[in-house]
């Protein structure tokens, strides 16, 4: 198969009607709430992996397409799921970074030891 170059751009009616469709799509999805939301918790939780915390609100804004009704206890699920993560998240990358600094991770009991 041989290259053919680069698909023909769409006139301008086209790209109306993709842009129109894309917009139809993100509202019906709720994306700009969700996308908003994300940023929002983003800011006020001020994660030190900032492309990690999106990514895991980025999967549970997946989660999410495709159904029109979510029901209040999901949402409450899935919150406390996340707050959870990030509990973790700062979990390891404080108290248990610092613990284990300089520690040798071939040396299994002594990390054992550490953590008890």
């Amino acid at each position: 198969m041989s290259y053919q170059g680069f698909p023909k751009r769409p006139c301008t009616e086209e790209r109306d009607a993709i842009k129109k469709a894309a917009a139809e799509l993100f509202r019906v999805n709720r994306v700009p709430q969700e996308v908003e939301r994300a940023l929002n918790e983003l800011f006020f939780h001020k994660p030190g992996d900032v492309y990690g915390y999106l990514s895991m609100s980025s999967a549970a804004i997946s989660s999410q397409c495709g159904s029109k009704e979510i029901s209040l206890d999901w949402k409450v699920q899935s919150q406390e799921r996340a707050d959870h993560v990030m509990t973790a998240v700062q979990w390891i990358s404080d108290p248990l970074n610092n613990m284990l600094k300089a520690q040798n991770p071939c040396d299994q009991s002594e990390v054992d030891q550490i953590l008890r």
